[in-house]
Parts: structure tokens; sequence; C-alpha cells
């Protein structure tokens, strides 16, 4: 017999949801290919890196980029593989130097020391609150502030595949 009117969810099946949603996916904003002619120079500056507007368009490899959506997991240590992650179906395979970003906000809920991990074996750059944290993947400890905090991740390919890794773990 169907019921009436609508059943209240129970309130630890929505915290559940909530914690695996805010504690094991991470939501991020992709963009790329843009070109490299310097065989994946970071060093090379693009919009991401001083705009945040995820409505422009900007001229990549095939065409004009966007920014796009896309979801890491903490059981695959939110990994972004860049090419899946930026494949459109009609040019999916990237064979030439280029440069990619990925852009994340979480939020604290007080200011606290964390390690900050990065791996992938490509050349790259990370951003903590658009300060610069780590020019290679390596592991460093800083400090996150209470309520919204922002990762920009740049990487740069020469075309022999593309992905990184961000941990945060916090301390204390």
């Amino acid at each position: 017999v169907p019921s009436e009117g609508a059943l209240a969810v129970h309130t630890k099946a929505v915290e559940l949801m909530r914690s695996e949603r805010t504690e094991h996916v991470r939501k991020w904003k992709v963009i790329g290919f843009f070109p490299n002619w310097k065989e994946a120079d970071s060093d090379t500056t693009y919009p991401p890196e001083h705009e945040r507007d995820f409505s422009a368009k900007h001229r990549g490899w095939y065409g004009d980029l966007e920014w796009r959506d896309w979801n890491t997991l903490r059981s695959e240590d939110h990994t972004i593989d860049f090419f899946r992650a930026l494949e459109d179906g009609a040019n999916d395979v990237f064979d030439c130097p280029g440069t990619a970003y990925a852009y994340a906000e979480f939020a604290s809920e007080q200011r606290r020391e964390t390690d900050i991990e990065l791996r992938t074996p490509h050349q790259c750059r990370l951003w903590l609150n658009d300060k610069p944290l780590l020019n290679e993947a390596a592991k460093c400890e800083t400090l996150v502030r209470q309520g919204n905090n922002t990762l920009l991740l740049k990487i740069s390919t020469n075309g022999d595949g593309c992905q990184a890794s961000v941990q945060l773990t916090a301390k204390g």
C-alpha cells in the first residue's frame, strides 16, 4: 500500500550520505590541455593561474577549452587522470605537450596543521589559497584556514600520460 506522503529519511542515513560526499569524494573543476611548445615546461603561465571564471573559454590544442566537473575518490587516493577527465570523444588522444589545471575547494572546521602530499611523475605546481605551495611532487606541512580553502594544481605532460594525486591529512 503506497504511503500518503513522503516518508522521512532516517537521520543516520542522511549523516552517512553527507560524510561520504564530504570525506570520500572531492569535486574538481578541470581544464586543459593548453599548448605547451616547450616540451612540458611548467614555467609558462596560462589564464587559470590568475582568473577563476568557470564559464570562460580558452584556446587549446584542439579548439576552445572549458572547465569541466570531475570527481575523485579517497579510495583511489584522489587521483586525477587528466586524459580521462578531459577527453571529449572526438579528440581523446593527447599526444602533444600540454598543460592542464584542476581546482578544488574544501572546508576546515578550524585552522589546523595539515600534511599535503602531491604525487605525480610529471612537472607540476600546487597552490593553496592562491599561494604557491609545491613546485614538484612532494609532501609538506602547512596550515589550512578555518572555513573555505582552495587548491589549484597545474600539471604539464609531453603526451605520455597525465595523472596526479593530492592527499590532505589533518594533524591532531
